[in-house]
C-alpha cells in the first residue's frame, strides 16, 4: 500500500510578512530554536546571524514588490523594540492573576483583578502602575516576574491607549507641527519630542497615558507625516533630468546616508567598499596609535568579538596591525589596549547604521593585533683610508642604518588605495613613514646606506639576519614574585637560595631592574645569557622549584632596549617550553641505538631533537634507547620550543613552527632554529625578510657588528 503524500501548499501571508522587523524576530526563533545549546551566538556580529537579516529583507522587498505597494509603506518597521515576551509559564501566572477576584472595596460586586487594575492603572505613573499590579499580585498570593508585571500594565491599558490615539490624532498631529514651528531649522529630534511631549501633557484627556506612550504616538505621527516627502522624493527620482533636483546625492546626508528606501540604482553604483585601508585608516585615529596597516590573514590577538584571535586560515579574514605609542607594561594591558583600538574602529563604522551596535562587513571576520619588532643584526666590512676615527665610523654607520630601518623608503609605503574622488565618511589620516609589516629589506639598500659616507671607500661582506621566535635560556631555579633585594641569600618562594643559583625577578619596584640574576651573598648580577640589550629579547627561561615550578615566563618588552635603562616586561607565557635536549641532530640518523652523533656518544635516556629525516613525519622529540628510540609525549604542540644543552648547536632553541593540529607520526614536523635566517620557499637570496606581522628594527649595539678593514690605497700612495 502506498501512501500518498501530502500536497505542497503556500502558506497565506500575514499581514505582518511585510515587516522586516517582524520577519526578522520570527527568523531568530527559528534559528535558535533549532540549533538549541549548540550554538548561542545570535548576536548582529555573528555572520549567520547577518545572513539571515539579508534573507528577511528579501522576503519583505519581494512581498511588497509583489503586493505592488509604493515606497511610503516601505519599510514599515515597529516604532519601538519589541517588549520581552514572557514564556509559557508567565502568560498562565498573567492569566490567573488578572482572572483572580479583586480584593477591597474593587472587589465588592465580584470584579475580577483586571477590572479593579483599570481604575487604579488609569491615573499616575508608569512606576505607580507597576506597584498597584505587584499589590494585586501579593493580594491574590501569586508570584509574578518583571515582564508579567509590565505585561499586565499594557494589557489593562491598552483599550485606553487606542481610544485616546484614534479619538486624538488631530491633537497629536498639531502638537507635532506646532513643535516644529516653534523651533529654528538646527534644533534636533530629541528637542523636538521634547516639545511636543510637554504639549500633549497639558490636554486633560492625553495627560493620562504615560511618557513613554505619549512617545509613541509621536513616532508614529512624524512616520506618518514623512510619508508624503518621501513619495515626492521617490518619485522625483525615477524621472529622468540632470537637473540638482533630480541628482541623487541631492537626498544623500553629509555621510552618504540616503535620505531614501530603497537607494536608487544610481546610488547602489556609487557606493564605495569598505577596504582594509579603511580600517587602518580608522585604527590611525584612536588613542596612543602611532601607525596601523591592514593585512590579510589572522594573527595572534583580540578578534572581532573582544576574546583572544584563534588564528585560522579561513578566507575573509583581516587583521589590522597597529603600532604602540607607549612601551608595554604587561601582557594584560596590550590586550586592553587593542580593544580599545577594536571599539574604535567598528564603532565608527557602526556610526554609518544609525546606531545598530557594533556590526562587521558580510562574511569578514576583522581582528587587531600588536605589531611585532624583529631586531636585525648586520654584519659588514667598511673599507676606509688611513687617519679615520673607527668608532665614529661605526657610530655613523649604527646610525644610517638604524634611520633606514626605522623609516623605511619611499618605494616601501604602499600608497592608499583610490577610488573615485573620496574614501568614504571617513576622515583623511595618512601614514607615518616606515615599511610596510613583512616586507623584505634588500641587502643592495643596506650596502648603500653603509657607503653612504665620504670616509667609506667600499662595502664587502654584508650580511643580515633576523631574529625570529623565542629564545630559551638556561631555567632558573625559582621566581621571585614579590619586589627583592638584591644582595641576600634569603629564602625565595620557599627555596632557601645558595650562591649562583638563577634568580627570574619579575616584579621589581623599578621595571628596569627586571631579568635573571645570579644570586650571591653580596651584590647580585645579571646571568651573563641575560646581561646585553638583544639577549633579553623575546627571551623564555622556565622555572624549576617553588609555586611557579614548571612554568614559563617570557620578556615582552619590545625591541630595541637598552638593558637598566628599559622595563623589561617578564610574564608566564602560554608557549610550552619544554626540558632542555641533550643535542639537536641536524641530518638524517637511524633512530635506534647509542651512536655517535654532533661530536658525542648518546646514552640511554639521552633526550634528543631530530630535525631533518628524510620523511619529516618522523622529526620531533626522541628519548635514546638500545633498541629503537621512544618518541617523547606531548612534545609535538605547535608553537613548543626546546633549548638544546651540547654538542655543535648548544645553547640554541628550536620550535615547531607546523601548524595545528599535529597528528603524531602522520603530520610533518617542521623545527625552526631561533636567531637563524630562515628563508621562505620563493624569496630572493639577496633580501631578508622578516616575519608575517612584523617590522624590522636594528639590533643593539652589543649584537651588531661592523667590522673595520683598512685599504691597500693608502699603502700604495
Amino acid at each position: 500500500m502506498t501512501t500518498r503524500p501530502d500536497p505542497l501548499r503556500l502558506p497565506a501571508l500575514e499581514a505582518h510578512d511585510a515587516d522586516h522587523e517582524r520577519l526578522r524576530v520570527l527568523a531568530l526563533a527559528v534559528v535558535s530554536a533549532a540549533a538549541g545549546e549548540e550554538w548561542t551566538d545570535h548576536n548582529p556580529t555573528d555572520p549567520g546571524i547577518t545572513l539571515l537579516e539579508a534573507v528577511a529583507w528579501a522576503w519583505a522587498d519581494a512581498h511588497h514588490r509583489a503586493a505592488r505597494r509604493g515606497l511610503d509603506h516601505w519599510p514599515d518597521t515597529a516604532l519601538r523594540a519589541p517588549a520581552a515576551r514572557p514564556g509559557p509559564d508567565g502568560l498562565l501566572a498573567l492569566a490567573r492573576l488578572l482572572a483572580s477576584p479583586a480584593t477591597g472595596p474593587a472587589g465588592a460586586t465580584g470584579a475580577s483583578t483586571a477590572t479593579a487594575l483599570v481604575g487604579e492603572t488609569r491615573t499616575g505613573t508608569r512606576g505607580q502602575a507597576q506597584e498597584a499590579v505587584a499589590a494585586r499580585a501579593r493580594a491574590a498570593t501569586l508570584a509574578v516576574s518583571p515582564e508579567v508585571t509590565d505585561l499586565a500594565v499594557a494589557v489593562v491599558r491598552g483599550t485606553l491607549r487606542r481610544r485616546r490615539t484614534l479619538d486624538r490624532s488631530d491633537v497629536v498631529a498639531a502638537a507635532v507641527e506646532e513643535a516644529a514651528a516653534g523651533l529654528p531649522t538646527t534644533a534636533t529630534d530629541a528637542e523636538r519630542e521634547q516639545v511636543a511631549t510637554r504639549l500633549l501633557g497639558e490636554h486633560p484627556e492625553l495627560a493620562e497615558l504615560f511618557h513613554d506612550e505619549l512617545a509613541d504616538l509621536l513616532r508614529r505621527q512624524r512616520a506618518r507625516a514623512a510619508q508624503p516627502t518621501s513619495r515626492r522624493r521617490a518619485e522625483a527620482l525615477r524621472g529622468p533630468g540632470d537637473d540638482p533636483l533630480h541628482d541623487p546625492s541631492t537626498w544623500e546626508g553629509p555621510a552618504g546616508a540616503t535620505r531614501v528606501w530603497p537607494p536608487t540604482p544610481d546610488q547602489a553604483l556609487r557606493c564605495e567598499p569598505v577596504t582594509g585601508d579603511d580600517d587602518a585608516t580608522r585604527a590611525r585615529g584612536a588613542a596612543e596609535v602611532r601607525r596601523a596597516w591592514t593585512v590579510a590573514g589572522a594573527l595572534p590577538g583580540i578578534a572581532w568579538h573582544g576574546g583572544r584571535t584563534v588564528v585560522t586560515d579561513r578566507p575573509g579574514t583581516v587583521t589590522v596591525l597597529v603600532e604602540r605609542t607607549l612601551r608595554r607594561s604587561s601582557g594584560r594591558d596590550d590586550e586592553d589596549f587593542l580593544r580599545r583600538v577594536l571599539d574604535h574602529v567598528l564603532r565608527e563604522e557602526a556610526s554609518r547604521y544609525a546606531g545598530e551596535g557594533r556590526r562587521r562587513a558580510l562574511g569578514e571576520e576583522l581582528g587587531v593585533a600588536l605589531v611585532r619588532h624583529h631586531p636585525v643584526a648586520v654584519s659588514a666590512v667598511l673599507h676606509t683610508a688611513l687617519g679615520v676615527d673607527r668608532e665614529e665610523v661605526i657610530a655613523r654607520a649604527r646610525g644610517r642604518l638604524a634611520t633606514y630601518l626605522a623609516d623605511g623608503r619611499a618605494e616601501s609605503r604602499r600608497p592608499a588605495l583610490r577610488l573615485g574622488p573620496g574614501r568614504g565618511p571617513w576622515p583623511s589620516r595618512p601614514q607615518p613613514h616606515g615599511w610596510t609589516p613583512g616586507e623584505a629589506v634588500p641587502v643592495t639598500e643596506l650596502v648603500q646606506v653603509l657607503a653612504a659616507d665620504p670616509v667609506v671607500l667600499g662595502v664587502s661582506g654584508v650580511s643580515a639576519t633576523v631574529k625570529d621566535g623565542p629564545s630559551v635560556k638556561p631555567p632558573v631555579r625559582v621566581r621571585a614574585a614579590t619586589p627583592l633585594p638584591r644582595r641576600t641569600l634569603a629564602a625565595v618562594d620557599g627555596v632557601t637560595l645558595v650562591a649562583g643559583d638563577r634568580v627570574l625577578l619579575s616584579a621589581q619596584e623599578r621595571p628596569e631592574d627586571n631579568g635573571v640574576w645570579r644570586a650571591a651573598a653580596g651584590a647580585w648580577t645579571r646571568v651573563d645569557d641575560l646581561a646585553c640589550s638583544d639577549c633579553v629579547t623575546d627571551a623564555v627561561v622556565r622555572v624549576l622549584e617553588g609555586t611557579a615550578a614548571g612554568t614559563a615566563w617570557a620578556q615582552l618588552s619590545d625591541p630595541p632596549l637598552v638593558l637598566d635603562h628599559d622595563p623589561l616586561v617578564w610574564e608566564q607565557t602560554t608557549r610550552r617550553v619544554l626540558p632542555d635536549v641533550r643535542v639537536v641532530l641536524t641530518a638524517p640518523v637511524t633512530l635506534s641505538g647509542q651512536p655517535h652523533l654532533s661530536g658525542l656518544w648518546l646514552f640511554a635516556s639521552d633526550r634528543v631533537l631530530v630535525v631533518a629525516q628524510a620523511d619529516p613525519t618522523a622529526n620531533g622529540v626522541y628519548e635514546v634507547r638500545a633498541g629503537a628510540w621512544t618518541r617523547v609525549a606531548g612534545t609535538a604542540v605547535p608553537d613548543t620550543a626546546v633549548r638544546v644543552a651540547e654538542g655543535a648547536d648548544a645553547g640554541s632553541t628550536w620550535w615547531l613552527a607546523t601548524r595545528a593540529p599535529v597528528t603524531v607520526g602522520t603530520t610533518p614536523q617542521r623545527w625552526v632554529r631561533t636567531a637563524a635566517p630562515q628563508p621562505t620557499p620563493g624569496d630572493a637570496a639577496d633580501e631578508v625578510r622578516v616575519p608575517a606581522g612584523g617590522l624590522p628594527v636594528l639590533a643593539g649595539d652589543d649584537c651588531l657588528t661592523v667590522r673595520y678593514e683598512l685599504t691597500a690605497e693608502a699603502d700604495d700612495a
